[in-house]
């Protein structure tokens, strides 16, 4: 068994739990990757096994079987992105804070080695969303893809921004306010739930347009068909921020952008005792109320 270790240093990580994890790993795998600026965080402080090799790149491994996160939903978000369009299977070890994508416990890690050596999983694919410009055939390789969702912001110094939405090539919508989160159903449980969008089980393939601080408050979050999307915004300032999971940059009034489902899927392991109702109730608390916990 291949496995690629993929990470970012934070606060919460300890060096302890980063070392268990690896001496799980050697447990169960022939060879372990290593994310390269990961490995350098911690490689002189630990005991560094032969079978373990940093890379910089997933070109650089043949026929990898699992690639795991190491750390909170936005190092998964990040991991998926460095998988592309490998189709490796990836699962997220939660070393962060809420963890709907990395949702798996550190201190489970022999249980969740052996049910990946047991073969005792399923592949949940992931739908994700492609961004490309007016001005250029795409984005910059990072702000093509987002598992997550793709965001229209106003900048610090500007008003208001006004976006004009259409579906299928019929108009939507034109948002005045903030801005806008297009967003997968990954990413329900993300951003687009903090401004007020709706939870949608993961493996539909639909698009949630989601407002940011509407001017209008009859303008609600909408789900649409997986269908092309083609948004333009408009500024006094002329410019504008288009985010993609947690990457940013800035652009200009003159683009019109189109946003529609891409060629590929990010392939999550999904465990057997995995349940995304059991998850989401879990993560958001739902029922946990001390007034019946006597009854």
């Amino acid at each position: 068994m291949k496995i690629i270790l993929y990470g970012k240093k934070t606060e919460q990580m300890k060096l302890d739990e980063i070392q268990c994890l690896i001496n799980v790993c050697c447990l169960y795998a022939d060879k372990i990757f290593i994310y390269r600026p990961f490995f350098a965080d911690f490689c002189n402080s630990m005991v560094i096994q032969e079978q373990i090799v940093p890379i910089d790149s997933v070109d650089e491994v043949d026929n990898a079987d699992f690639m795991i996160s190491i750390g909170g939903d936005g190092t998964f978000l990040s991991a998926a992105n460095f998988v592309g369009r490998k189709k490796i299977a990836l699962l997220g070890i939660n070393m962060g804070r809420l963890g709907f994508l990395s949702n798996l416990q550190s201190e489970n890690l022999p249980i969740v080695f052996q049910a990946l050596k047991d073969k005792n999983y399923t592949l949940e694919r992931r739908m994700l969303l492609q961004c490309t410009s007016s001005l250029s055939n795409t984005l910059t390789d990072n702000l093509s893809f987002a598992l997550n969702d793709v965001c229209f912001h106003r900048t610090d110094d500007s008003d208001m921004i006004v976006i004009d939405v259409k579906v299928a090539g019929k108009h939507l919508n034109t948002y005045w306010g903030d801005g806008l989160i297009v967003s997968t159903p990954t990413g329900s449980t993300a951003y687009s739930l903090s401004c007020g969008g709706p939870i949608v089980y993961p493996t539909l393939e639909v698009f949630l347009l989601s407002p940011i601080a509407s001017h209008a408050l009859t303008v609600r979050p909408i789900i649409v068909p997986a269908s092309q999307l083609e948004i333009h915004v408009k500024s006094r300032t002329g410019e504008f921020l288009l985010s993609k999971d947690s990457d940013t940059m800035k652009c200009s009034d003159n683009a019109v952008f189109t946003i529609e489902k891409a060629n590929f899927f990010i392939n999550m392991v999904k465990l057997a005792h995995q349940n995304f109702y059991k998850t989401i109730s879990e993560k958001l608390m739902w029922g946990a109320d001390k007034r019946f916990s006597m009854l």
